[in-house]
């Protein structure tokens, strides 16, 4: 048995991936800070970008909160003039919460500077091992989220990067080679 003091560390691939991820939050928390938001309602913009306008249910959901939680998140960033409520296009009981235009300003430059934050990372890296290691990435996140048996399009895909510098993040962006794109 371990002594009480005694740290616990992984090896090889694990070990990267903890400290990749481990990176890619302090991103976040680089992120929500600059743009003045909370850790979760960075992650709820991120959410809301990714789906194109999603119902607070919906959002409740992925985010594993609350209905009511998700009625406070969704008032700060309406204050913030991030996202919008808008009336449901096929349920009249129900509204979505979609990006305002500054919602979509601020998502591009928040992209870009992802960007260019791991263009800068990988500058000695050949397009061979950044293909390789995509490719790895993804298919290691989809069978993580199947062992889990989790749903990979509410998880945001093996693929996706609209979390720009976090966890698994769903898609405004859909991950291109290089780059993202508005769906």
């Amino acid at each position: 048995m371990p002594e009480a003091d005694s740290a616990y560390e992984l090896d090889g691939f694990p070990a990267a991936a903890l400290a990749f991820q481990r990176a890619l939050e302090l991103n976040r928390h680089r992120i929500a800070e600059s743009e003045g938001l909370s850790g979760i309602e960075l992650r709820a913009f991120f959410r809301i970008a990714a789906q194109a306008g999603i119902t607070p249910k919906e959002l409740a959901i992925l985010l594993t909160v609350t209905n009511g939680a998700v009625t406070g998140i969704s008032d700060r960033l309406v204050a913030a003039s991030l996202i919008r409520r808008v009336e449901h296009p096929k349920d009249r009981r129900s509204i979505r919460l979609e990006l305002t235009e500054l919602g979509v300003e601020v998502m591009d430059r928040i992209h870009d500077e992802f960007l260019t934050m791991v263009a800068a990372a990988t500058t000695t890296t050949s397009a061979s091992d950044l293909a390789t290691t995509t490719e790895s990435l993804r298919r290691i996140t989809a069978q993580i989220l199947t062992a889990l048996s989790v749903d990979q399009n509410a998880a945001g895909g093996a693929a996706s990067g609209a979390d720009a510098g976090t966890q698994t993040g769903a898609d405004l962006a859909v991950s291109q080679p290089g780059g993202w794109t508005h769906a």
